[in-house]
């Protein structure tokens, strides 16, 4: 009996090798997720997007892009405009102003029978609202940046925020993003939100009286330069639209959607002889 198990052993380690010898001979390890274009083929600027994309289909590891990564690098003739960092707690005014107006409180919710709307939510006083920020900033839940570009490609340049609610690649949701990340645009003065050149740049159909921005919940937006224009893009991580990935380009008033991708969360099989 012993010496029969041996054998069976030796037989089982035999076909292991066989095997792992034929994957590394034969099979370059795949990358998880691949980029599918939908929409924008013969496009310069969408093929450029697709190449560069390609490029880190598995980066920064093994589990697949999270939503909140870019690859705007020179190389596929791309730049990003330069961002300063703003510590939020440094600039609670400005991050509430962009937090109510991305995510207003309901009046007819939180005003009944109270003595403000604001009566009971984290917006309550100046305190309350430091208290909840600080706290969550803890786990690197906020984050603001500013830049100054031509953002509608109008000729004149705009003051844009960037702000981020939610932690990229959250570990505990797997590889997947459950941040926001939305570009709202401020007027000349630096003191009002611009909402008819922030509605241009939000581009999703949630848009509705008391919710101007629409729903950015699972929407990371972002923005680079291509040959002389602007353009803005979307990641979307909502249900109805799942790992699919836009660009949009403004010109005034006016935007256009150029190219439509989709991330599909799979191995791409690289076997030779073999179709992926």
């Amino acid at each position: 009996m012993k010496q029969r198990r041996i054998c069976l052993s030796l037989v089982l380690g035999l076909l292991w090798l066989l095997v792992a010898g034929g994957v590394t001979a034969e099979t370059e390890l795949p990358p998880f997720g691949v980029f599918t274009m939908l929409e924008g083929q013969d496009v310069e600027v969408c093929e450029a997007c697709l190449n560069a994309f390609k490029a880190i289909e598995s980066w920064p590891d093994s589990g697949g892009l999270s939503g909140c990564e870019r690859n705007y690098d020179s190389a596929y003739g791309f730049s990003t405009p330069q961002w300063t960092d703003l510590p939020p707690l440094k600039h609670l005014a400005l991050l509430k102003q962009v937090m109510l107006f991305l995510g207003p409180v309901n009046p007819d919710f939180y005003g009944t029978g109270k003595s403000s709307m604001y009566e009971g939510t984290m917006y309550e006083t100046d305190e309350t609202f430091r208290r909840q920020i600080t706290k969550r900033l803890e786990y690197d839940r906020y984050a603001l940046a500013q830049t100054k570009v031509d953002i509608d490609n109008d000729g004149h340049p705009d003051l844009v925020t960037k702000y981020r609610d939610g932690v990229c690649g959250d570990s505990e949701y797997g590889s997947r993003s459950y941040a926001s990340q939305a570009l709202v645009v401020f007027t000349a003065d630096r003191k009002t939100i611009d909402s008819s050149k922030t509605n241009v740049v939000m581009q999703n159909s949630g848009k509705r009286p008391g919710h101007p921005a629409g729903n950015v919940g699972g929407q990371l937006y972002d923005m680079f330069k291509y040959q002389g224009h602007f353009y803005f893009d979307k990641w979307d991580n909502d249900v109805l639209e799942r790992d699919t990935f836009s660009v949009y380009r403004a010109k005034g008033d006016h935007v256009q959607r150029l190219c439509k991708y989709r991330y599909e969360r799979r191995y791409q099989s690289k076997i030779q002889g073999e179709k992926p």
